[in-house]
C-alpha cells in the first residue's frame, strides 16, 4: 500500500511539473493577450500556483530520485530543495508586487534578460522550480562529506 501512495504523489509532482512547463511553453512567442490567459488567475496568482505545482513538484521528484541517499548532503539537500521552492516562488511573487502584476511588469521582468513580456512569464513560471534544484543542489555541496 505504501508504494501505492507514493506511486500517487510521486505522479501528482510529476503532473505539477508537466502542468508548469506546458505554461511555459505556451507563453513563449505568444500574445500579449494570450500571455494573460496562460497566466490563470492572474499574473500575480501565477507564480503562486507555479511554486506549488512546479517548485514543490520539482522539489518532490528531486527528493525521490537526486536526493534519495542518506548521506548528509543529500539530507540536506531534500530541505534544500524545498527551500529553493518557496525562496522562488516569493521572489516571483515580489518582482510582480513591485513592477506590477500586468503586461508592462511581465515586460519589465523580461527586459532583465534582454527579453519581453514572454521572457517575464517564463521567469516568473520557472523560477520556483529552477530554485529548488540550484538550492537544493547547492546545499549538497555545501553538506556532502
Amino acid at each position: 500500500m505504501n508504494d501505492q501512495k507514493c506511486s500517487a504523489t510521486n505522479a501528482a509532482a510529476a503532473t505539477g511539473v508537466v502542468v508548469t512547463a506546458t505554461k511555459v511553453s505556451a507563453v513563449t512567442g505568444a500574445s500579449a493577450s494570450a500571455i494573460m490567459t496562460t497566466m490563470a488567475g492572474g499574473a500575480l496568482a501565477a507564480p503562486v500556483t507555479a511554486g506549488i505545482l512546479g517548485g514543490g513538484g520539482a522539489a518532490k521528484l528531486l527528493n525521490e530520485t537526486v536526493f534519495s541517499g542518506n548521506s548528509e548532503g543529500a539530507q540536506a539537500a531534500r530541505v534544500g530543495t524545498y527551500v529553493g521552492a518557496a525562496t522562488g516562488t516569493a521572489a516571483a511573487a515580489s518582482a510582480l508586487a513591485v513592477v506590477g502584476a500586468g503586461p508592462v511588469g511581465l515586460a519589465t521582468i523580461g527586459g532583465v534578460v534582454g527579453g519581453g513580456m514572454a521572457a517575464g512569464a517564463t521567469i516568473v513560471l520557472a523560477s520556483p522550480a529552477v530554485a529548488a534544484g540550484a538550492v537544493g543542489a547547492a546545499f549538497y555541496c555545501l553538506f556532502k562529506r
